[in-house]
């Protein structure tokens, strides 16, 4: 089917974006760039490797659904069993001729540069849809890596920005990749908002998700007197912090067979909105570690 990603916000002309999505194992659509894509993938440049992982010594990008290196086992479990790929065409990439124009939007970016890295994050990521239990989402997402047009930023934008995220049903916020590899939300109302980052790449958004899906089939554990979340944040410094899956607005810790979750993306992003936090226990014995961790935090 076809679907009609539509950018929506304040400041620049937000042209319609259209992604084309097929039965997997449709492969990524791309523009050909002689000496760039190749068959076996998409050849990106040396410094761009540290951005992202994924790419062979040969220089070569590989799907994350054939290639997930990088990735814990836990977030190679969840994209085996809950994702596939979908095809994505990305036929409206700035060309060779819109390099300067976009340059000049964007003063001070090594534009191509930061093309490269949306094209290798197009070749890892793109088409890559599963049904999502994160509380940003709570929807089907697909992975739609496309770099804005020169016409696409407004005045006040200051840093290369792509599509990265096709909702499945309607929300106020668009999630973009930022020219450093940073996924950030952003508030598509009718008053400009700034560009939150949540996630310091793709993978950590993964990792995340990972541990959503894992923590729906564990048991939730809350008190009848539950601690607030000021006391609960500072009470986790004793736990163990799963740094691959957190990020700027959202965290995860473990210990003794539970999990804790602060997530502040919404507060960030919608002002006077609250932050969540969330426990769960994999067993019984967990779950009782994890009344003992909330109590300790409540007094």
């Amino acid at each position: 089917m076809t679907v009609d990603a539509q950018r929506s916000r304040s400041s620049g002309k937000r042209r319609a974006v259209f992604f084309q999505f097929a039965g997997y194992p449709a492969t990524v659509q791309r523009q050909v760039t002689p000496g760039v894509e190749q068959d076996r993938g998409v050849r990106v440049a040396s410094d761009v490797h540290a951005v992202l992982p994924g790419v062979l010594d040969h220089g070569f990008m590989h799907h994350v659904l054939d290639d997930p290196s990088g990735l814990s086992p836990r977030a190679v479990r969840f994209l085996r069993h809950a994702a596939e790929r979908t095809s994505l065409d990305v036929s409206h990439w700035p060309t060779t001729d819109e390099l300067p124009l976009l340059s000049s939007r964007l003063p001070g970016v090594d534009v191509q540069a930061t093309l490269t890295l949306f094209r290798r994050a197009a070749a890892r990521y793109g088409g890559l849809r599963y049904r999502s239990v994160a509380w940003s989402f709570e929807e089907t997402v697909t992975l739609v890596p496309v770099p804005w047009e020169a016409d696409d930023y407004g005045p006040e934008d200051r840093e290369a920005m792509a599509d990265l995220i096709a909702h499945d049903t309607a929300h106020p916020y668009a999630v973009w990749l930022r020219g450093d590899g940073a996924v950030v939300y952003c508030f598509t109302g009718p008053h400009s908002a700034p560009a939150v980052p949540v996630f310091p790449g793709v993978d950590a958004m993964l990792e995340a998700e990972a541990l959503y899906q894992e923590c729906a089939t564990w048991i939730p554990v809350s008190l009848d007197d539950v601690p607030g979340l000021a006391a609960v944040e500072a009470h986790a410094a004793r736990l163990t912090s799963i740094p691959e899956a957190s990020g700027y607005t959202e965290r995860w810790w473990e210990q003794d067979g539970f999990r804790l979750h602060i997530w502040k993306t919404f507060a960030a992003v919608f002002p006077g909105s609250g932050a969540r936090w969330a426990v769960w226990a994999r067993s019984r014995s967990g779950e009782l570690a994890a009344r003992t961790f909330l109590t300790q935090a409540r007094t």
